[in-house]
């Protein structure tokens, strides 16, 4: 064989297999995208108080604070001149976004004498249809029968996360 002949052939192939390669090859763009959301926020407006409360020395009682901040009475305990209110929180963020919200179930009030109970409750819409939404905390306090005079409190976190 001629050796001009070997190397047109090596030329050829060399050629072939490179364009066999960029007829199998493709390619495409694509984009990155990333949408920030406002961030989630809350805001204390009210503590939740049940007010003065009379315990009648003999039988226990309920006093509950409901999302309007009315009171009722149940059992050995009475209404002193000072009024409860629910606790009012508003949480903002993204327009149109729902949200979680986590408050414990119960917490005990410490003060002077026995701890007293209080069961929580809320009335959360769990919406950010405007933007924000302003909700309240109610509770049941459970008052012994013999609770000793004084002030009582507690704490607790309310939390809240978007869905």
């Amino acid at each position: 064989m001629d050796r001009e002949y070997i190397l047109q052939v090596a030329v050829v192939f060399a050629a072939a297999t490179s364009l066999v390669g960029y007829l199998h090859a493709a390619s495409v763009e694509s984009t990155i995208t990333a949408t920030i959301l406002t961030p989630i926020s809350i805001s204390k407006q009210a503590d939740l108080a049940f007010g003065e409360v009379y315990p009648d020395g003999t039988v226990t009682g309920t006093v509950t604070v409901d999302h309007s901040g009315g009171r009722t009475f149940q059992g050995g305990v009475a209404a002193g001149s000072v009024p409860g209110s629910a606790g009012s929180f508003t949480v903002t963020g993204e327009l149109g976004s729902t949200y979680s919200l986590t408050i414990p179930a119960s917490v005990n009030l410490l003060g002077p004498g026995a701890e007293m109970l209080v069961n929580l409750n809320h009335n959360s819409s769990g919406s950010l249809s405007l933007g924000a939404d302003t909700f309240k905390i109610g509770g049941v306090l459970n008052v012994g029968a013999n609770q000793s005079s004084g002030a009582y409190s507690a704490t607790f976190v309310v939390t809240v996360n978007y869905n």
